[in-house]
């Protein structure tokens, strides 16, 4: 019987050296091409997500303008510099003629909270900084006309007026003007000895800069002897990163004609929120938008001043990626955007 034929097995043949390198070399190329545009499209979602709930803050502040009569003060510092670094109002009793104060009795004619002593409610007000204002008046009240701010201990809840996402809510240090308020994540042992008034983060993980706050009395009557002192009411901050930088509002190029100084604001009726963008920074001068050249500030008096405009990396780094109520994008791409029209 004869023997069965055996056709041979083709040897297996693997990948070669050439052409294995060629395959890395391809998903390489694929990688550098891919990479940039995922880490954009990340970052373009992030600013959306920070845009998105600037405009929810912001119409949070126009609906407590709307509630009660006007929008809550920023400036919450002591407003005679002489007693700024005393500490004369802030120990055991709150300033009457302090804004915020001032406020509130408008607001709550009946008011009755303790104003001296260690339970006051006011003992840190004005250690709060432009940052904690927007947390402390947006939290809301309770329905308490005596006692809106504590409820004299007793039951009960406060009726928001925006929502504060918990893990966002960071303890900050209290505040001196020029000195970079600090943070640490609620409930840590270093905020502990922190201010009772938290801050509130943007989303951003890389920035570690809360969301800032001034309202138009955070602009002062006139602008300093240059632009590179802050003639308005600054914020200054050391990021979770340890980088610092200062927040302060923004001229506008395009004010009105025989502008005031506060009409040379943006929203020089209303208010500025604004957050850092990616780079962790609010930038380091007070600069103009959305002009893309310097602005010299429409009075006589004051036509030697020059703020650089925002996208001045050498005089205003940082700004360029900021996100604000007043402007629909990152403040460099809205002034991009403006003049491509």
């Amino acid at each position: 019987m004869p023997s069965p034929v055996r056709h041979p097995v083709p040897a297996r043949r693997g990948f070669t050296l050439v052409e294995l390198l060629a395959v890395v070399a391809i998903i390489g190329m694929i990688t550098a091409l891919a990479v940039p545009t995922i880490f954009s499209a990340i970052a373009s979602a992030r600013n959306a997500k920070t845009k998105a709930e600037i405009d929810m803050l912001h119409m949070a502040l126009m609906n407590y303008r709307n509630e009660f009569g006007s929008f809550p003060p920023a400036n919450m510092g002591p407003t005679d510099p002489t007693k700024q670094q005393t500490g004369l109002w802030w120990d055991n009793k709150v300033n009457l003629k302090h804004p915020a104060y001032k406020h509130l009795v408008r607001v709550f004619p009946r008011l009755a909270e303790v104003q001296a002593g260690s339970n006051s409610p006011y003992r840190t007000m004005a250690k709060m900084s432009p940052a904690q204002a927007l947390v402390f008046w947006l939290q809301g009240f309770y329905e308490n006309p005596e006692y809106p701010l504590t409820n004299q201990g007793a039951a009960g809840t406060r009726r928001k007026l925006f929502d504060f996402e918990e893990s966002r809510l960071y303890a900050a240090s209290e505040y001196t003007v020029g000195t970079p308020q600090t943070f640490a994540p609620r409930g840590s042992s270093a905020a502990a000895a922190m201010s009772p008034y938290p801050v509130y983060f943007t989303g951003h993980p890389s920035c570690g800069l809360p969301y800032v706050y001034f309202d138009s009395r955070s602009y002062s009557a006139s602008p300093a002897a240059s632009a590179s002192q802050s003639p308005d009411v600054a914020y200054s901050a050391q990021s979770v990163g340890g980088d610092v930088s200062a927040a302060t509002p923004y001229i506008t190029s395009t004010p009105p004609a025989n502008p005031t100084w506060g009409q040379q604001h943006q929203g020089g009726e209303t208010f500025q929120l604004i957050a850092a963008g990616r780079d962790g920074s609010y930038g380091t001068v007070q600069a103009a938008f959305p002009g893309t050249g310097p602005y010299t500030p429409r009075t006589e008096e004051w036509s030697k001043l020059v703020f650089p405009p925002v996208t001045d990396t050498a005089g205003a780094r940082g700004h360029a990626d900021n996100l604000t109520n007043f402007a629909d994008r990152g403040l460099a791409d809205a002034i991009e955007a403006l003049t491509s029209e």
